[in-house]
């Protein structure tokens, strides 16, 4: 695990904190059979993605998205999300538009 994609986990957790007092990276950087993804939270399932090389995001859909599905418990009630950072530093969050507005629904925004 680079220090960059440290720094990167260590926002989000940070951020999750902010709503979840029980967020927090998962050792190995989801590399165990026990917890998968990079954070561990009681609302979605994280891959973050650093991208320093790249302009544009794309999100690989099998190596990114089908993978962070796939790692996820049948039937939970979570919701993948990728995370990812571009050489800018800018950072974003790709999840699917029914789970988008699922949440907008719950926000009552």
């Amino acid at each position: 695990m680079s220090d960059v994609k440290n720094i990167l986990e260590m926002y989000l957790v940070a951020k999750f904190k902010e709503i979840d007092s029980t967020a927090h990276r998962v050792s190995g950087s989801g590399c165990t059979n026990y917890q998968k993804g990079d954070i561990s939270n009681k609302y979605c399932a994280v891959e973050a993605k650093i991208k320093h090389s790249h302009e544009n995001i794309i999100v690989d859909y099998d190596n990114e998205w089908v993978k962070t599905i796939n790692q996820m418990p049948m039937n939970s009630k979570k919701f993948p999300i990728i995370a990812t950072e571009n050489k800018y530093g800018e950072r974003f969050i790709t999840l699917s538009a029914e789970d988008f507005f699922k949440i907008l629904k719950e926000a009552k925004l």
